[in-house]
């Protein structure tokens, strides 16, 4: 009877043992599976990220080159700017010799533009701000 009694009790812990790793097993493979979700759900929220991400480089990228683009035109316009400048400095200094020698052969002359020239943009600044003025009668 004892070795009916040791052969049961061997049979039971083997079949706790066997249940026990049946058990594990299935737990094991559900956290398997649970972290496996989690990996995968990780991973699509990754890549999309990536995808933003690419997408902003890519939105950088044209920002940049647009501003590259911007640049060359304004140092273009720039140089044709500084060009009209001188042109116009050129002229300017031409003028001024000018008159300065008809003021010394025609005073008279120069000194009546002058007063015409003075008397309309004060006239001009007197639309503009709203205030009076009547030029002085010669």
């Amino acid at each position: 009877m004892s070795l009916m009694i040791l052969r049961f009790a061997v049979c039971l812990a083997l079949a706790a043992g066997l249940y026990a790793v049946i058990g594990g097993s299935i737990f094991y493979v559900s956290k398997l599976q649970d972290d496996i979700r989690i990996l995968t759900t990780n991973n699509l929220k990754l890549e999309t990220s990536v995808q933003h991400q690419n997408e902003y480089i890519e939105t950088l990228e044209t920002a940049r080159k647009n501003a590259i683009i911007s640049r060359n035109v304004l140092s273009k316009d720039l140089a044709k700017a500084e060009e009209h400048r001188q042109i116009i400095t050129q002229e300017l200094n031409s003028f001024r010799g000018r008159l300065e020698n008809a003021a010394l052969k025609k005073p008279k002359l120069i000194e009546r533009h002058a007063t015409d020239a003075l008397n309309g943009l004060m006239l001009d600044i007197t639309e503009e701000t709203g205030s009076n003025y009547s030029p002085k009668a010669d």
